[in-house]
């Protein structure tokens, strides 16, 4: 009789070591699935080149949701993503605020309104 029990208590063991398991197993696999998801989202190829505000500042988008502020010699690397009426920058320079733009882009014309993180204006671009 004791010889069931001891069966009976070893396979209730195995079963909530399986469990256990395959809860970590589940819980890894999502937890890498996030950290490999892009963060950004939106249809970020439509933005693909660089558009020049003037002489001194252009954005460079590289249709893979990165790109780079160009401002005269200095250079600021980005994530950007976008819906159909926002632009969304997160610098990778956590001293430069992420900013959101209402844009607009026609033929070779991108036009930016400064919303959140940004100081406002109206900003056109002409893509190079």
């Amino acid at each position: 009789m004791q010889n069931k029990q001891s069966k009976k208590t070893s396979k209730i063991k195995f079963i909530i070591i399986l469990a256990t398991i395959i809860a970590i197993i589940i819980v890894a696999s999502l937890i890498i699935i996030n950290n490999n998801k892009n963060e950004f989202s939106g249809n970020v190829k439509i933005f693909n080149g660089v558009y020049k505000y003037n002489e001194d500042v252009s954005y460079q988008f590289k249709g893979n949701g990165k790109g780079i502020l160009f401002d005269k010699q200095d250079k600021y690397k980005f994530k950007y993503d976008l819906n159909d009426t926002e632009l969304f920058i997160k610098f990778e320079d956590e001293t430069i605020e992420d900013s959101t733009y209402e844009y607009t882009l026609e033929n070779d014309t991108l036009t930016i309104i400064g919303k959140e993180g940004t100081v406002g204006g109206t900003y056109i671009l002409k893509k190079q």
